[in-house]
């Protein structure tokens, strides 16, 4: 019974051993002595506590609460306070430790209190546990470790604005963590924390280095990061929000707030909102939507940046699931949020959850590195909503990928081995393109541009229009060596060469000569157009040339009367053909552009009169030995033929004198000239093979 003063010195030890009350006396620290209270404690008194120590180290004991001048103790706070002995200890009230609080045997209850440690917690053995809410409060101190404990109505905190980082040093499982300090620092580095309710940043920063931080509460507000200097900071370990059967629980961004991802995994099971702030990725893995069985989840996109800035710079972002509703996204970026992506970061969207879904993408033509896209759900496609800029490669592994309207433009490779619906939007490949074991859909008015390498189109079904649009590129042929029909194409900028592998092409749209000087070489192979296809924008810097620039052939497939011209000849210098067939018949012309002269074989030049034989009846006195053209249809009747007199010595002759001539196997026979306009000559002719141009004035060669 102490009513005077119990004062103890730098190394004096006070062992207490029965029931102690300093009630109206005072107990004083000079130095870092220690008092030992092995009993009943009523009052340490009016307390200063220097560097000292108290130690409980009886039998279950209450202890007493010092808090600055709160609680049974009129005045003081804990220096070091030890809990030893047996049974439990209970604390009376809200206490302030500024030294260690140790744990060496027993349980510490604090239900209803808030103890405030300046520096550490330390266990040895027992446990820190509450009956009801309770919280550790770190308002004060500046390096503080905290040891492992278990109970779920202990709330850690900080508060005030004192530079601080607090440190795990064991396992902790408890109800939640709410920091609100802007210079405060949490750090898991190595342990496990469990939160049975939740995680919320108000200021300050919640550091994972290694270990795992699991917060097992279902609902909208598992994770809250709020405020200008709020920060989840992964940069190892692994984060879980929501246990395996969550399907609700979100990451909440807000206020200017901050999630940085530099390493380890981010698990959300549910979605990732970050309605005003920054989220940045330069490593590890997130991801988005992870839980794993048959709910929806919150009816929300799943991964959400509504203001402010995504950084997506390393690691893998995988888009793990969709709400069943196609209202919401499985990744929305709104218009204005500023966005920065490398090549070093991949968003894979593969899904995870047993839902059957489409997936939504609608990133207002944002930037990502790289894109890849693997529905391991038989039927399911990932949709674009809006456009997006990949600065990487995209693989398309499986299934469909569907950009509707949208602009999808891929810098680096594009792997497609899933199916390509081009609906009415454009996909622009200006890196490698390779459809081998994939099928590109591209509906009317769908565009598909290409500037580069492409491999094979796989199976290949085009109502829109193919852009190649690279310097010198080689279009591929079916893999299977058979017929490939690629719609509509225009050729830009240089030349394009179909790839001479027994592929039988067809054009069944319009082939354009578009901007640059690009011809088209057939290389050898078979090209035919088809029934109401067209051709257009040729002129002598661009048209259809063959291998080596002089002969050509190509085919054309013809089932009505209208005129259809080939805009064929040697490089440099266009020589188009017409055809008008006098009938709906179907039949396929073969048309071909030779130089020389069939008489001694083609490609022998001779001259008039001792060169090409004309027929004595007829008024031409001259023919063009330079070139001709070979005209063979399957099914063979009339057919008006009109050519132009290009690539002559001469200028073209008068219409009077200007005629269609058909070699019969030893001479050039006249046809009956029917029309002449601006420099061609037209005539019908009811024989095929070839045909040249002739003269009834000047010499043509």
């Amino acid at each position: 019974d102490n009513d005077g003063t119990l004062s103890i010195g730098a190394s004096s030890i006070v062992n207490a051993d029965g029931a102690f009350d300093a009630t109206g006396g005072n107990t004083t620290f000079t130095g870092a002595g220690t008092l030992k209270l092995g009993s009943t404690v009523t009052d340490l008194g009016t307390f200063t506590t220097s560097t000292g120590t108290v130690e409980y180290d009886g039998t279950s004991q209450t202890v007493d609460a010092l808090a600055g001048g709160s609680g049974n103790s009129s005045s003081g706070s804990y220096y070091n306070l030890i809990l030893n002995g047996s049974g439990t200890k209970t604390l009376a009230g809200t206490t302030k430790i500024y030294g260690d609080l140790t744990l060496t045997a027993g349980d510490f209850e604090i239900g209803g209190a808030t103890i405030y440690p300046n520096a550490n917690i330390n266990r040895s053995s027992g446990n820190l546990v509450a009956a009801s809410a309770a919280n550790i409060t770190y308002s004060t101190g500046s390096t503080h470790n905290i040891c492992a404990f278990s109970d779920n109505d202990i709330t850690i905190n900080t508060s005030g604005t004192t530079t601080k980082t607090i440190t795990t040093t064991g396992d902790i499982d408890c109800k939640s963590i709410d920091l609100s300090n802007p210079n405060s620092t949490f750090v898991i580095d190595g342990e496990t924390v469990t939160l049975d309710v939740d995680l919320d940043v108000d200021e300050g920063t919640m550091k994972i280095t290694s270990g795992v931080l699991n917060v097992n509460q279902n609902s909208s507000s598992a994770v809250t990061i709020t405020g200008s200097t709020s920060t989840l900071d992964i940069d190892g370990g692994t984060v879980n929000i929501g246990e395996s059967g969550d399907s609700e629980s979100d990451l909440v961004v807000e206020t200017t707030a901050t999630v940085d991802v530099s390493g380890g995994t981010l698990n959300v099971n549910d979605q990732i909102n970050v309605t005003s702030g920054t989220f940045t990725q330069s490593g590890g893995i997130v991801n988005s939507c992870a839980f794993s069985g048959a709910g929806s989840g919150n009816s929300t996109d799943k991964f959400s940046v509504l203001v402010g800035t995504l950084n997506l710079t390393g690691g893998t972002l995988n888009l793990r699931g969709q709400h069943s509703s196609s209202s919401y996204d499985a990744m929305y970026v709104a218009s204005g949020v500023t966005v920065s992506a490398t090549t070093s970061h991949t968003i894979n969207v593969q899904p995870t959850n047993t839902n059957d879904e489409d997936m939504y993408l609608h990133l207002n033509g944002k930037d990502v590195g790289n894109l890849t896209l693997n529905m391991n759900q038989s039927g399911e496609k990932v949709i674009l909503n809006s456009g997006i800029n990949v600065t990487g490669a995209l693989t398309l592994s499986t299934e469909e990928l569907d950009i509707q309207s949208n602009t999808l433009t891929v810098s680096g490779d594009s792997d497609i081995d899933g199916t390509l619906t081009i609906s009415t939007g454009t996909y622009d490949a200006n890196g490698a393109f390779d459809a081998t074991n994939g099928t590109l859909t591209i509906g009317s008015g769908g565009k598909l541009y290409m500037s580069s390498t492409i491999t094979d189109f796989g199976t290949l079904n085009n109502s829109g229009t193919l852009y190649f649009d690279g310097t010198t590129q080689t279009i591929p042929g079916n893999s299977a060596k058979a017929t490939q029909d690629l719609g509509s194409i225009e050729i830009d900028n240089a030349n394009k060469t179909l790839e001479d592998d027994g592929t039988e092409y067809q054009i069944s749209g319009t082939l354009t000569f578009g901007a640059g000087s690009p011809d088209l070489d057939v290389n050898g192979t078979s090209l035919t157009f088809m029934n109401g296809s067209s051709i257009s924008g040729a002129t002598d810097a661009k048209h259809i040339i063959g291998a080596g620039g002089t002969d050509v052939s190509v085919k054309y497939s013809s089932s009505s009367t209208s005129a259809f011209e080939l805009p064929i000849g040697p490089d440099g210098s266009l020589r188009s053909i017409s055809l008008t067939p006098s009938a709906t018949t179907a039949t396929v012309y073969t048309v071909q552009y030779k130089v020389g002269s069939p008489y001694g074989g083609a490609g022998t030049l001779h001259n008039v009169p001792t060169g090409s034989p004309i027929n004595s009846s007829a008024t031409a006195a001259h023919v063009n030995n330079h070139y001709y053209y070979d005209v063979s249809p399957t099914v063979a009747f009339n057919t008006d033929i009109t050519v132009g007199f290009v690539g002559l010595d001469n200028s073209p002759p008068s219409t009077s004198d200007r005629y269609l001539m058909h070699w019969d196997g030893s001479e050039w026979d006249q046809l009956t000239t029917t029309a002449t306009a601006g420099s061609t000559v037209t005539t019908t002719a009811t024989s095929f093979s070839p045909f040249t141009q002739g003269s009834g004035g000047t010499a043509l060669p």
